[in-house]
């Protein structure tokens, strides 16, 4: 069922849920030592009328160890058999590798069963971010804010997703920030790709790049995607999006 906007119900309540997760972590602290990054740090802190995004994407600031982590994912687990506004949440599922922490926050509205995931990246101790105010209403009365990237790193980064996943989620995004909100990257694209090149142990260039966004991306899985979470009122057919990212990377590169 799609609601005005054209978007699928169910995004409409996977983004009232992470908008009370994002509250309650910022309220007990648990965001003290990480920067909000991601699609859904797109529509929370930068340009509410951005698609619809299910899940929360941090770095951390500082090394961590075992005793944040515990402590983290305590609290977290707090939210069980608890009720907030119209959400019942359910359960608490932690995952880890070498370099990333994963939790899934699994809840029921209404008759909707969902998950939102909240992914930490412990790689490497990010720069910090800016504190910026959450769009929260009409889900969340109070105000807050959380520390997040520059919407130019967020780019940057973006970049660096398109070519890690190959996903149309990272496609789209690159294309929102800069082709309909005119976003512009810190650096040069090729200065982005060289370090991830040299930090992941691959080979991107341009042409690689060029590929990616040509040849690669799922046009089912953008479709998919535009229609259950990207709003009618922005949404632009594939060939349009993948010429304009195209475009973008070309005269970004050098």
């Amino acid at each position: 069922m799609a609601l005005d906007g054209g978007v699928d119900v169910v995004a409409v309540v996977q983004d009232y849920v992470v908008t009370v997760v994002l509250y309650f972590l910022v309220e007990n602290g648990l965001l003290d030592r990480m920067v909000f990054k991601g699609g859904t740090a797109i529509k929370k802190v930068y340009f509410p009328d951005a698609r619809f995004s299910v899940d929360l994407d941090f770095d951390v600031v500082s090394n961590v160890n075992e005793g944040f982590e515990k402590a983290f994912e305590e609290k977290l687990r707090s939210l069980v058999n608890s009720v907030l506004g119209s959400i019942y949440f359910y359960d608490v599922e932690k995952i880890t590798t070498s370099s990333w922490l994963f939790f899934n926050v699994r809840y029921r509205v209404f008759d909707i069963d969902e998950l939102t995931r909240i992914d930490i990246d412990l790689a490497a101790p990010s720069e910090p971010g800016v504190p910026r105010r959450v769009f929260s209403r009409p889900y969340v009365n109070a105000e807050f804010n959380v520390n997040a990237y520059l919407v130019e790193r967020i780019l940057e980064k973006k970049v660096v997703a398109l070519l890690d996943r190959n996903t149309a989620k990272d496609l789209w995004d690159i294309y929102f920030l800069h082709v309909i909100k005119g976003v512009e990257p810190e650096s040069r694209i090729s200065g982005v790709v060289d370090r991830y090149n040299r930090e992941y142990n691959q080979n991107f260039d341009l042409r690689k790049a060029l590929f990616v966004v040509e040849e690669i991306i799922s046009e089912r899985d953008f479709h998919v995607l535009s229609e259950m979470y990207i709003p009618e009122n922005i949404r632009a057919d594939f060939d349009t999006v993948k010429h304009g990212v195209a475009k973008f990377i070309r005269e970004y590169w050098d």
